[in-house]
């Protein structure tokens, strides 16, 4: 409207100079000052219209999104239509307290990010400029199908390589259990899927240990096929009484060593056990690392690792502490914990457990 208004202004301007002078040097030079007045103005307009634009929305969008979000959460009757009476009140009513604790300390979950994206790329959109050529994920098991749909959107052509394991999804409520739903769902049979069988990084006898656990979940995976690299058999310790575990634990570490091997990761379930596992070490030959989540770097050495902080490592030997019963059950989450810390050796792996152990009924049991 402003630009018809000079436009306007302009030619009335012009079509007066016009009427009024002759044709000469001096109405050519009058009329062509008009003319870039008015062009200058325009593009000046231009210009100032697209910066107050992006100024507001940028401040609109980021305010916006966030109270829009939270708003789904807050107002009753939107959490009500939205999520269908599906949530039960206990959880949901945990649910808002959690997101309203943590955005009032600025803090925002990574499980909320899927969301406050999709609600950003639906509402203001997401320019070309700002995606990127290719994504790459690894660990992908462990994403939900939300959070890799949202990730394809931000890829040109929905670009991308994912990589994972679904023997090793341990976010049961919301991981990845088959990939043919992705597929279908997010790139509507527009893939390429390959299965990729080889393990490298363990010997033999790791490897077919770790498969007894792998042949166990409720998956169609077909077991990994090690890499022709033999060596010592994974060796299944009953340790009937505490005061036993600290000379099995040095005593191993003495083997590892003659072996020519260097780092030792010793594998509990919970970081609660490893901190319990780290007292009575205190007492040990060798100085023990506790490490958690909070580390950004880590000395593999000789190492006490909760199980769901192994994903991605490995190590010369590990050593899987507490395998029983009471730590690993048959549900599907512990036998996908337990076959992630049985995949991290390299060379040698020690499995330690009281009373009945998980694997007893496939493996001979060495007493100590």
């Amino acid at each position: 409207m402003i630009n018809e208004e000079i436009d306007l202004h302009y030619a009335s301007k012009i079509t007066a100079i016009r009427n009024s002078m002759e044709d000469s040097v001096e109405r050519r030079e009058i009329l062509t000052g008009l003319y870039n007045e008015r062009d200058n103005k325009k593009a000046l307009l231009t210009d100032q219209a697209k910066k107050a634009i992006n100024d507001y929305l940028g401040n609109w969008q980021q305010d916006d999104i966030v109270k829009l979000y939270l708003n789904l959460f807050n107002d009753d009757f939107i959490f009500e239509m939205i999520t269908g009476g599906k949530i039960p009140e206990k959880l949901a009513k945990y649910m808002i307290k959690e997101i309203n604790d943590n955005f009032s300390k600025g803090i925002i979950d990574s499980d909320d990010l899927a969301a406050l994206l999709y609600l950003k790329f639906k509402i203001n959109g997401l320019a070309e400029k700002y995606k990127f050529q290719h994504i790459v994920i690894d660990e992908a098991q462990d994403y939900s199908i939300f959070e890799l749909s949202i990730m394809a959107e931000m890829a040109i052509g929905s670009s991308m390589t994912i990589v994972g394991d679904t023997g090793q999804s341990i976010y049961y409520y919301k991981g990845i259990d088959d990939w043919k739903k992705l597929i279908k769902d997010v790139f509507h049979e527009e893939s390429y899927y390959t299965p990729l069988t080889q393990s490298y990084r363990s010997t033999v006898e790791i490897v077919n240990f770790a498969n007894e656990v792998l042949r166990k979940q409720k998956n169609s995976l077909e077991p990994a096929k090690p890499v022709l690299r033999h060596g010592m058999e994974p060796k299944i310790i009953d340790c009937e009484k505490d005061k036993e575990v600290l000379a099995i634990i040095d005593n191993i570490v003495e083997e590892v060593e003659k072996a020519g091997k260097k780092n030792v990761a010793i594998i509990c379930k919970t970081y609660g056990q490893c901190k319990e596992l780290q007292k009575l070490l205190k007492k040990s030959a060798y100085k023990w690392k506790l490490v958690s989540d909070k580390d950004k770097k880590i000395d593999l050495e000789k190492i006490i690792i909760a199980s769901y902080m192994t994903k991605g490592l490995e190590f010369d030997c590990s050593i899987v502490y507490d395998c029983d019963d009471t730590s690993y059950g048959h549900s599907e989450l512990d036998k996908r914990l337990l076959y992630v810390v049985l995949t991290r050796a390299l060379h040698m792996e020690y499995i330690l457990y009281k009373g009945e152990s998980i694997n007893k009924k496939l493996y001979p049991i060495h007493k100590c």
